[in-house]
């Protein structure tokens, strides 16, 4: 398991563009607005979950401005599903449409985009055979044969929208959006001003290997 010194400082070094300090403010912020773990110093420091990793990543990739983390891990994590579908690239292609219908990610239609990252975190550690607080995961991902799945995940901002695309060894990718309701008919702004961050399962892998290290 994970504090969060340690946590800070694995994001920092998987992601690249941000330092560890940096994350840290984040981490600090979000602490104290209750949306990660608080415990005490030292050898009692909060142990760090999953939820914990997703609200962090999701300032980190949202916030033009490290005071801004808290409002940014809200608003993305609140994105709701707003399209969906799977593409099979193997197999005749009336039987690629009936498969069509059966997602890799096994979500309920009206899920947030902190549900789908907690199901991303829960298969990724299964698959590494760690133990995982997401207990839906491990009835989710039989598809994956304990394989971790590829997928890359979007983040727009400033006007919050989120794409994720999960890839099943070459043969089936699935894709989601996520977007802030519509506003009196107004959908979310493409204008010039939209700027993107991402990160894969290669943030995932590392961030759960961390989580579910024993100490």
């Amino acid at each position: 398991m994970a504090i969060s010194a340690e946590l800070a400082d694995a994001f920092a070094s998987v992601l690249g563009s941000i330092s560890a300090t940096e994350v840290g403010n984040h981490l600090r912020n979000l602490r104290q607005a209750g949306l990660v773990s608080v415990a005490g110093r030292g050898a009692s420091a909060a142990q760090m979950t999953a939820d914990d990793a997703i609200n962090v990543v999701l300032a980190i990739l949202g916030s033009e401005r490290v005071k801004d983390s808290v409002s940014t891990a809200q608003q993305l994590a609140a994105l709701r599903v707003t399209a969906h579908r799977v593409n099979w690239r193997h197999g005749p292609r009336d039987q690629r449409q009936s498969w069509a219908q059966y997602p890799l990610l096994s979500l309920p239609p009206d899920h947030t985009l902190h549900d789908a990252l907690r199901c991303l975190f829960g298969v990724t550690a299964l698959c590494l055979g760690h133990h995982t607080e997401n207990a839906d995961a491990q009835a989710s991902f039989s598809t994956f044969n304990r394989a971790p799945p590829t997928f890359h995940v979007k983040i727009y901002y400033p006007h919050y929208k989120a794409n994720i695309q999960v890839s099943l060894r070459g043969m089936a990718r699935e894709y989601w959006t996520y977007n802030l309701p519509a506003a009196g008919g107004a959908g979310v702004s493409t204008g010039d001003l939209i700027q993107t961050r991402e990160f894969s399962d290669v943030t995932v892998t590392r961030i759960c290997q961390l989580l579910g290290a024993p100490k």
